[in-house]
């Protein structure tokens, strides 16, 4: 039940968070993508949370993550004020505005901020 409570919680939040993103009128369904992006991050870092054994690996890996966010929200940003409506730009902004919450979401496990529960959990790194 607290795992359940966690995924809804981070998925609330990132559904709000994605309104202060700017998204065009007639693209607003891709909110959802936020919603999506989020609990795909917060499962899959668990998954390599277990994986991960040295802080030095967990450190990299965390890095990258930031590295995927900064380039992925400057990529969003730069593609908003093209202003194109292509088949193509509206499919790659869908796609970034879903790597920006998975790489966001990602985070929480890597640091050890997730519910007693999840699979490959080892807490915070010592």
């Amino acid at each position: 039940m607290k795992t359940t409570a966690y995924y809804v919680i981070a998925a609330i939040v990132s559904y709000v968070f994605s309104y202060g993103i700017f998204v065009p009128s007639d693209l607003r369904q891709f909110t959802l993508l936020a919603i999506v992006g989020t609990m795909c991050g917060i499962k899959i870092a668990a998954l390599w949370n277990g994986s991960l054994r040295s802080r030095r690996a967990r450190s990299f890996a965390i890095g990258i993550d930031a590295l995927a966010f900064t380039v992925s929200l400057f990529c969003y940003i730069f593609a908003i004020q093209g202003g194109s409506a292509n088949r193509s730009d509206i499919v790659v902004l869908g796609l970034l505005l879903f790597i920006i919450f998975f790489s966001f979401a990602a985070v929480f496990p890597l640091t050890g901020v997730t519910p007693d529960g999840l699979p490959g959990e080892r807490g915070p790194p010592a």
